[in-house]
């Protein structure tokens, strides 16, 4: 973490910023852009500017955009941030995607966003307000479509190398936490259909029942349906891919051809073990940001032992 001591006095006025020299994060790296996944715009969820207005003229913002960018080399401990298409910093946060965008509407401030579940029904409302009542470091958000936002926004006197640090670190920290729980309760089951497809909610299978999931590149299976495949299935952290205990691991972060490829070795490896019934989840569509119509192609030719999703 960052040195709060030493960081906790700068600000955008403070003309003596030098990252140079202290200890970086080992945990974080810049990621690339997501591809598919669709972002909040500004203004999704509410932001109240009364607190302090802040009027700031273009130079004044490119000032304060240099002086962002360069707290967040120092928090992200890098020489480098990786821009994606909106303009935003995607961090990696030990295989949790946080954001940080500039924005200057209504006023001048940072917005610290991530996706932390998918496919949530308006179920979930008083429990999102339960868990904002109790959060200090961000809010949660549902959108139109079903997607839970971390959200936070800072204001310029409060952005400094230490406050992003902390922000990114709790905006990662309740993805992992309270993104499973959301997903896991109140699953949007309005698209499932009669007939064999996986359950919008899995808490147990069958004793034949295999849980496929997908993967992130370190297997830490820390979120989302890797979290339940681990505390549930029997997937092992470290292996992110093929059959342990009753899951099977599919990697979803190296790439949408090596994604084709895993799946393909899958529908190979089912095929050869007809007693078995495989229960694919939606994935690649969460954080590994595929479109989920891509991803159900690549399950197209599945032989019956093959449960997918509805829609699938």
């Amino acid at each position: 973490m960052i040195d709060e001591q030493n960081l906790a006095a700068e600000s955008l006025d403070d003309r003596l910023f030098n990252p140079a020299g202290r200890n970086s994060p080992p945990h974080r790296t810049t990621g690339h852009p997501i591809v598919g996944y669709t972002k909040m715009s500004d203004g999704v969820d509410m932001f109240d500017c009364r607190q302090e207005m802040v009027i700031m003229d273009d130079e004044r913002i490119d000032e304060f955009r240099a002086h962002v960018e360069r707290c967040m080399f120092q928090a992200c401990g890098t020489d480098e941030l990786v821009v994606d298409a909106d303009g935003d910093w995607p961090i990696d946060v030990r295989g949790t995607d946080v954001y940080v965008r500039v924005s200057t509407d209504p006023v001048p401030h940072v917005h610290v966003f991530g996706c932390i579940a998918t496919a949530v029904s308006e179920q979930a409302l008083a429990e999102i307000n339960h868990l904002n009542a109790v959060m200090n470091w961000a809010k949660l958000v549902r959108t139109d479509t079903g997607e839970v936002i971390a959200s936070q926004r800072l204001l310029p006197a409060a952005v400094n190398a230490a406050v992003l640090d902390q922000t990114i670190e709790a905006v990662a920290n309740y993805s992992r936490d309270c993104g499973p729980l959301l997903e896991a309760v109140y699953a949007d089951s309005t698209d499932d259909t009669t007939g064999r497809t996986t359950p919008a909610m899995i808490t147990s299978l069958p004793e034949n029942g295999i849980f496929v999931f997908g993967s992130g590149k370190s297997a830490n299976h820390s979120g989302g349906a890797a979290r339940l495949a681990h505390e549930r299935f029997g997937a092992e952290r470290g292996v992110g891919a093929g059959l342990r205990g009753h899951s099977y691991a599919i990697p979803t972060m190296s790439g949408f051809l090596a994604l084709q490829s895993a799946v393909a070795s899958f529908i190979q490896f089912a095929s050869a073990r007809p007693e078995l019934d495989f229960y694919v989840t939606r994935l690649g569509c969460g954080h590994a940001g595929y479109e989920e119509g891509a991803v159900a192609a690549l399950f197209a030719l599945t032989p019956p032992n093959v449960i997918k999703p509805a829609g699938w």
